[in-house]
Formats: structure tokens, C-alpha cells, sequence
């Protein structure tokens, strides 16, 4: 899963920015349009895995889990 770590919501101001700055700003709205709509997924992944995991019973009480993780590229 991607890090937001990097994330600054700073650079989402606009008060006081003139139209050249509206298109240099354009690819850094992109961006967190993008990483909005990755959160929203992620969230939704999140909740029905869950529902799935209590709808067919797959982890029941006393069960171990293994959890696997992944630093993967940065």
C-alpha cells in the first residue's frame, strides 16, 4: 500500500494565487485528486474484506493469523 507520509495539504492553497499559478498548480491538484480516490479505495477494500471475513465465519475465535507485510519500492 502506498505511504502518504509525503503528503503535504499545504500546497493545496489557493487563496491569493494568481491564473499563472491556477496551471502550475494543475499536476499537484491531479495528485491529490489521485491520492483521494486511492484512499477511498483503500477504505472500501478495507470494509468489505471485513464483512467477508465475518459473513463466511474465516477467522473464528482462538484461530492464529499470519500477517505478511511487504516494504516493497519507496
Amino acid at each position: 500500500m502506498q505511504s502518504l507520509d509525503h503528503f503535504d495539504p499545504a500546497h493545496l492553497d489557493t487563496v491569493g494565487a494568481t491564473p499563472a499559478d491556477a496551471e502550475h498548480d494543475q499536476p499537484e491538484l491531479a495528485d491529490a485528486k489521485q491520492k483521494r480516490e486511492f484512499n477511498k479505495l483503500q477504505k472500501r477494500l478495507r470494509r468489505e474484506v471485513g464483512n467477508a471475513i465475518i459473513d463466511y465465519q474465516m477467522i473464528n475465535e482462538g484461530d492464529r493469523v499470519m500477517v505478511c507485510l511487504s516494504g516493497g519500492k519507496l
